[in-house]
């Protein structure tokens, strides 16, 4: 219940921080420098290892102690998995041609209105194929939280805690653990596969 709660908050805020993201470096509203830089900068936790991303927060979220431990966790998985979904926009947005944005604001379009209307529309498929990995890799991550968290486990920390042997389980334990990540994540891609298919 942890592992998908968490997955589910990280998956909804950062769909809504992500969308204006890849507008901005997609339409470079803010000049080419600056859109470069936010695309380097959103790339970057896909670079470094989740576990030292994960050690950096938990060093500077040790200065406030009564931030609860879950919040790291989700603090941990939006920055691991906010790239995802940011690229996948990115990707998506920059295949809408800007004759279409640009038609709609000569009829009195409003931005929002354009996003809504036009961009949504267009990029709709990569949209829930972003989400959806998002929310498998946060089920999945083990390394960020692991460095994060002290008492909470999720699922791929207790599964690491089964191996190591440091929580009882028996082997039969650990086989069906294991194989209900492998279930989930098959699961996972054969519905982004269906999703991504629908395109066409």
């Amino acid at each position: 219940l942890l592992s998908y709660f968490v997955a589910a908050t990280v998956t909804v805020l950062n769909a809504l921080a992500s969308l204006p993201m890849a507008v901005l470096i997609v339409r470079k509203r803010w000049g080419a420098g600056v859109s470069t830089t936010l695309d380097v900068l959103s790339n970057i936790p896909m670079i470094v290892p989740s576990i030292a991303l994960g050690a950096s927060m938990s060093i500077f979220w040790a200065n406030f102690a009564f931030i609860p431990e879950v919040a790291l966790i989700i603090f941990a998985h939006l920055s691991i998995t906010y790239p995802y979904f940011v690229r996948s926009m990115v990707g998506a947005i920059e295949r809408v041609t800007m004759d279409l944005e640009e038609a709609s604001r000569t009829l009195g379009a409003r931005p929002f209105t354009v996003f809504r209307t036009i961009i949504l529309p267009l990029t709709k498929y990569s949209l829930f194929a972003g989400t959806i990995m998002m929310f498998a890799r946060s089920v999945d991550e083990t390394g960020a939280t692991s460095a994060v968290a002290t008492r909470l486990k999720t699922v791929p920390l207790l599964l690491v805690d089964w191996v190591r042997g440091t929580a009882p389980a028996s082997s039969m334990d650990i086989a069906l653990g294991a194989g209900v990540l492998v279930l989930f994540s098959f699961i996972i891609l054969l519905v982004l596969r269906l999703v991504v298919r629908g395109r066409y």
